[in-house]
């Protein structure tokens, strides 16, 4: 439980997440002017990962400076994540949904979006 207070008068929505949970209050606090809310309650619920390796040529050459972006439109949440030295790469915190997943290496065309299914 929190609370929030501190902040320009409007509607808050406090958000929670971890590499393997994610949360988000419901319903939205309003707040007024110099107003702390009442107790905040945020329950956080399980999230997935996804990983793998961006390769490069059929020898099996991993991309170094390359990235995964996954989308889920409806919602319009956007996760990106970044190839390490050997071109290999996780991206946590994945929330259930129906998402299209890009991958790109510099210097090279991007992929058609894959169609990927959480949870």
């Amino acid at each position: 439980t929190y609370r929030i207070g501190g902040l320009m008068p409007g509607d808050y929505a406090a958000t929670a997440s971890t590499d393997e949970l994610y949360g988000v209050s419901a319903p939205k606090t309003l707040l007024g002017l110099a107003e702390t809310s009442d107790d905040v309650e945020i329950r956080a619920y399980p999230t997935a990962s996804v990983s793998g390796r961006i390769v490069v040529d059929e020898v099996g050459t991993g991309c170094d400076d390359g990235s995964v972006t996954i989308v889920e439109e409806s919602l319009g949440r956007r996760q990106t994540g970044a190839t390490d030295d050997y071109g290999e790469l996780v991206v946590m915190g994945i929330r259930p949904g129906t998402y299209s997943l890009t991958a790109a290496c510099r210097g090279y065309l991007r992929t058609d979006p894959i169609a990927l299914e959480i949870g």
